[in-house]
């Protein structure tokens, strides 16, 4: 039992049954000794419902959820906006050396160079599957793990919409059956040569697990490096900070994140993270919530952002199935 679920189990206890629950060292353990002075005395007090704690577990634990597949904004830029778009000016095109200038000349301005892009805002939700016949049957860790989905399923929302604009944007293309460690070379050599960074690849389990497999990494882990055979963890590859992601993307544009069987399956982006945007109007949310004892089964949470890429031409570069 999480400690959501102890708290839920507390508060609609009878006074009976909260001492009871009150004398447990796992619910002293896990739950009281985890909160200050003061929310500790308010859980004793019996003052638990009239606080907004149970408000703030409930969106912990919607939180905690999420984690499990946080991806994209762990990669990609997230700029925290008040209205409903991000307009951006930027410098695209290929220029990146400074001129040179004579002593009180005018520094030029390479107005043909720049272009603007405008990222529309826009509402996700869920509504976790919690029914009074769960609270009246004291189905706390049921009621707990709804929650938890909940933000799971926000948080791949926000990957699969991310990942979705990423492999369709301008990118070099490899293509691969059997990716190995050659192609992500490939990747490092193409961006590089078009005076980018690669920092970051996100991988697909398929290709993730080719390249754990090939020889490369088997060679590399008999001379001592055993991390992936240990941990199925690529870790750093070429410098690259890499990232799992499990998405299967709706059929929007040319290339699908998904299976990794197809013609254009995208398993593998490699990139200079600079060329995504996520504008983030408001990050995860309950809402619908005010009586934390009665309101359970009214719960929605949601996010409002939008995503959309800029001067991608060279940032970029994606491995699909040949």
């Amino acid at each position: 039992m999480g400690k959501l679920a102890r708290l839920l189990e507390y508060a609609h206890g009878s006074s009976t049954e909260k001492k009871r629950i009150l004398n447990r060292p796992s619910f002293k353990t896990e739950v009281l000794n985890t909160y200050p002075k003061e929310k500790r005395e308010l859980i004793i007090s019996d003052e638990l419902e009239s606080s907004t704690l149970l408000q703030e577990e409930v969106f912990s634990t919607i939180v905690e959820g999420a984690q499990p597949v946080r991806c994209v904004r762990d990669v990609f830029p997230v700029e925290n906006i008040k209205t409903n778009q991000l307009r951006i000016t930027y410098q695209s095109g290929a220029v990146v050396y400074a001129d040179k200038v004579a002593e009180g000349a005018k520094i030029p301005l390479h107005t043909d160079k720049f272009a603007t892009k405008t990222i529309s805002v826009y509402k996700i939700g869920t509504r976790p599957i919690i029914t009074n016949e769960m609270i009246e049957d004291g189905l706390w860790d049921t009621i707990e793990f709804e929650l938890k989905q909940a933000g799971y399923k926000l948080e791949n929302k926000l990957n699969r919409d991310v990942i979705d604009a990423a492999i369709n944007a301008p990118a070099g293309v490899g293509t691969a059956a059997t990716v190995a460690v050659s192609d992500i070379a490939k990747g490092m050599q193409y961006i590089t040569k078009k005076n980018r960074v690669p920092t970051h690849m996100i991988i697909h389990p398929v290709p993730e697990s080719q390249l754990i497999s090939g020889n490369n990494l088997l060679q590399a882990q008999m001379a001592g490096d055993n991390k992936a055979l240990r941990n199925y963890d690529l870790g750093s590859l070429f410098g690259l900070k890499t990232a799992r992601l499990n998405v299967t993307t709706a059929t929007t544009g040319t290339y699908d994140w998904g299976d990794y069987t197809g013609a254009n399956d995208v398993g593998v982006l490699i990139c200079d993270p600079s060329f995504v945007k996520i504008a983030m109007r408001r990050d995860i949310t309950v809402e619908k919530y005010e009586d934390p004892i009665h309101d359970l089964q009214g719960i929605s949470a949601t996010m409002r952002f939008g995503v959309g890429t800029i001067n991608s031409s060279g940032s970029a570069y994606i491995i699909k199935h040949s």
